[in-house]
């Protein structure tokens, strides 16, 4: 709807958007939004990464969890190391 109205999504937005599907075990959704943020070039950063690695491994998609995991890695984000 913001982008109906000319406005165009942010990172924050983006992020929290992912985070809200997230919660609420809709790791698919999660997916297509930071796919929709890249085509956007907007910039993922950790946020971002750790919020649809969380909706994948919720949903119990582990192998895509691992995948993002991986694109973050490569993208340059910073991992934390617990």
């Amino acid at each position: 709807k913001m982008e109906e109205a000319g406005q165009k999504p942010d990172a924050v937005i983006y992020n929290s958007l992912i985070n809200a599907c997230a919660k609420a075990g809709k790791p698919a959704k999660a997916e297509q939004l930071l796919q929709r943020m890249c085509e956007n070039h907007i910039k993922a950063d950790e946020k971002t990464y750790n919020s649809v690695i969380n909706a994948c491994a919720k949903g119990g998609a582990i192998q895509k969890a691992e995948f993002w995991f991986q694109h973050m890695e490569s993208s340059g984000c910073k991992v934390d190391e617990i």
